[in-house]
């Protein structure tokens, strides 16, 4: 049964964190799961927010993407860091999804500290 957008954001969000673990969504679906994790208490979110960051589907790891820049955990900045260098996705060739992680793991840095230059 697929879902629609205001469904995945009312799901529980430990039981939209079980249903993105059991791979029970498909790619959109994961994109929104990605946008609804983004405000969910972080401790829930960010973790699978990371994993999602190395699922096969470029809108999933969009969607992943998407909650992490409204988060901005700095717990994720290694995996922000990893697909800033080798995301697979381009288009139009363009790293579109590198280029994102870049750009959330810049404010992250910038977050922590907002006197020093990012890279």
């Amino acid at each position: 049964m697929s879902l629609c957008e205001g469904d995945i954001f009312a799901l529980d969000p430990r039981e939209l964190v079980r249903r993105i673990d059991a791979g029970e969504l498909d790619r959109v679906e994961m994109t929104w799961a990605g946008e609804a994790l983004a405000f969910v208490d972080p401790s829930i979110a960010v973790p699978c927010l990371v994993r999602m960051l190395a699922h096969p589907e470029a809108l999933a790891r969009e969607g992943a993407l998407i909650g992490l820049g409204a988060q901005l955990p700095e717990a994720a900045l290694d995996a922000l860091d990893r697909v800033a260098e080798s995301d697979p996705c381009v288009v139009c060739e363009m790293p579109v999804l590198r280029e994102m992680a870049r750009e959330i793991a810049a404010e992250i840095r910038q977050a922590r500290c907002p006197n020093v230059p990012t890279r």
